[in-house]
């Protein structure tokens, strides 16, 4: 009997553990900020990318205020930013903005090979940093362009929209 009510003892201990547990993890999983990583490289064909083209790209800081950074001479860029959710839902915004260089004699060739890969992924988290949701996007964007067709293409701006619902639940869309 003795070793029965210790048994019942121990179970009662373990249930109580449980309990609080499962307490601390419902207060945890609101979504208090959200991070993202955007890296943006030169497709590996775009050899001409660099000489003829100007990249910008303009993202929210960690205060939330626009930053704008020209990349045109980077083969690969990157940022890392955590951002604050002072109310829910949120959304941010990032343009990756493409045009021809001035000053560059574009009857040299007959066609460039101009293009971008990036990827960027974007967290939301609790207070406690654990990740409620993770959504990424991934694109490679390769042309060969007729030099009759450069001015067509270009200027050429991506948009890239990222949410964060009221639950912390992250999604991603994009303009081109």
């Amino acid at each position: 009997m003795k070793n029965f009510k210790v048994f019942l003892a121990l179970i009662a201990i373990g249930i109580f553990f449980v309990a609080c547990n499962e307490e601390n993890n419902l207060k945890s999983s609101v979504a208090t900020k959200c991070k993202y990583e955007l890296t943006v490289s030169v497709a590996d064909e775009a050899i001409d990318q660099k000489q003829i083209i100007t990249t910008v790209v303009t993202f929210p800081n960690y205060d939330g205020e626009i930053q704008t950074q020209d990349i045109s001479n980077a083969k690969t860029w990157k940022t890392t930013q955590e951002l604050p959710i002072l109310t829910l839902p949120a959304e941010g915004v990032i343009t990756i903005k493409q045009s021809l260089k001035d000053g560059v004699d574009f009857s040299q060739k007959k066609e460039y090979q101009v293009g971008l890969s990036y990827r960027f992924v974007v967290f939301s988290m609790d207070s406690d940093d654990n990740i409620i949701d993770i959504t990424d996007r991934e694109e490679t964007l390769y042309s060969t362009i007729p030099v009759e067709n450069i001015n067509k293409v270009y200027p050429d701006t991506t948009t890239i929209k990222f949410f964060v619902d009221a639950k912390g639940v992250v999604s991603i869309k994009e303009n081109n």
